[in-house]
């Protein structure tokens, strides 16, 4: 309909690349709040349960949340990007 009535191919694009990198995002912040539960419930209990120590720094798990959010909305962006295509020729 916004072709229809003059609307730029961009002014049409934009709207739905920002709800998929919104999606990627929420969908990666998900995944990495479970992470930090996983991790917090874990080193809360006593390190004789384990074979193993797991030992994570927090600075650790920060700088990868971050990476995983950035490449969550990449993604999202991405997949809007390529669905998109279809509807809108270039």
């Amino acid at each position: 309909v916004m072709m229809l009535v003059g609307a730029s191919n961009w002014f049409i694009r934009i709207p739905f690349l920002l709800e998929g990198m919104l999606q990627g995002f929420v969908g990666a912040g998900l995944a990495v709040g479970a992470v930090w539960a996983g991790h917090s419930f874990l080193a809360g209990l006593e390190p004789d349960d384990f074979f193993i120590r797991l030992s994570v720094g927090t600075e650790f798990l920060v700088q990868w949340g971050i990476l995983i959010l950035l490449f969550g909305a990449g993604a999202g962006i991405l997949g809007s990007a390529f669905g998109l295509r279809r509807f809108l020729k270039v």
